[in-house]
């Protein structure tokens, strides 16, 4: 087994194990909230840098050939949803220096630089509270070239420093596509774990929603155009879930689970919800609909539905945000 501060054990020998796993889940329920794909790629790293090379078993008996993270390159080709390790300079003290912080690719936009329009992706990033913005550039440009020379010199100055956050940053950057791919990996693969938004919890620490308040959020949500963030819909919930991370995930929970009542609008990681409307069959009118080429009052409150209203409905495109279960 090859030192843990070389790049041979990073590049060929690491794997995350199942006592990896056991530490966090311990590190989880000893703070009581969720944590970060950085946070706890940071502790795994420190940890081999303290106490050397694991010898428990591997979290999984093969890992993916591709990376599902890989390190920012501004001349790769990206997509909304991919996740990324990046170099992010961050002030302390009188100073700047980089950490590596893992994100999700969650837009594109463009930028505005000595005249010209850059295109560029946003990038949420663990541990930032508003999205970044990270400019893309031509294969062998210049543009890309000084940003992988900046990226090799962060990674060679943090490498040979004698401050252990210092080093965990550093083979962050240089091997985190192995590192961060394998944990998020065993984490998905881990029944024990849940993430929500780029952050991780425990199932065991989950409470269970009631029927009445799962039928309280349902007729919360019908009508609602826009879908609405997991935590938006706590104060909808009564009587309340308990505070913080333990509420949080528990809604995200039972949300996932009645997908009969909810339906996720946004990402798996990064989830908007919205109240699946019922069938024609079982929904009557919530609202007065008008339809607007003939101004004839098409829907009104409590109105049962004909197969024929249902369809005129749903090419109206409102179908969803004016019907309500049938009660009975």
């Amino acid at each position: 087994m090859s030192d843990v501060f070389s790049d041979a054990y990073w590049t060929d020998e690491f794997e995350v194990t199942l006592a990896d796993l056991d530490r966090l889940a311990n590190y989880i329920r000893e703070t009581g909230r969720a944590h970060d794909l950085t946070t706890l790629a940071h502790r795994v790293v420190r940890g081999r840098l303290r106490y050397g090379s694991e010898t428990s078993a591997a979290a999984r008996a093969t890992w993916s050939k591709d990376p599902s993270v890989k390190l920012w390159d501004p001349a790769a080709q990206w997509k909304v949803g991919d996740r990324v390790v990046v170099a992010r300079r961050v002030r302390t003290g009188q100073k700047d220096r980089f950490e590596a912080r893992v994100g999700e690719i969650v837009g594109e936009t463009v930028v505005q630089r000595e005249g010209r329009t850059i295109p560029a992706f946003v990038l949420a990033l663990d541990g930032e509270p508003e999205p970044a913005k990270y400019e893309l550039a031509s294969p062998g440009s210049e543009e890309a070239e000084k940003w992988y020379r900046t990226v090799q010199m962060v990674v060679e100055s943090q490498r040979a420093s004698v401050e252990p956050e210092e080093q965990a940053h550093g083979i962050l950057l240089k091997h985190g596509e192995r590192i961060v791919s394998q944990l998020l990996e065993a984490l998905q693969g881990d029944p024990r774990f849940l993430e929500l938004e780029g952050r991780w919890f425990l199932r065991d620490l989950l409470v269970p929603l009631s029927e009445d308040q799962d039928a309280g959020l349902y007729q919360a949500l019908l009508g609602r155009v826009e879908p609405l963030l997991t935590e938006a819909l706590l104060p909808q919930l009564s009587p309340p879930l308990p505070e913080g991370d333990v509420g949080l995930f528990s809604l995200y929970a039972a949300l996932v689970a009645r997908s009969d009542r909810f339906a996720n609008r946004g990402t798996p990681s990064r989830p908007l919800w919205k109240a699946v409307p019922p069938p024609p069959e079982r929904a009557v009118g919530a609202f007065y609909v008008y339809d607007p080429e003939t101004y004839e009052v098409l829907l009104w409150p409590g109105q049962r539905l004909t197969p024929d209203l249902a369809k005129r409905l749903q090419e109206l495109g409102v179908y969803d945000s004016v019907v309500k279960p049938a009660s009975g």
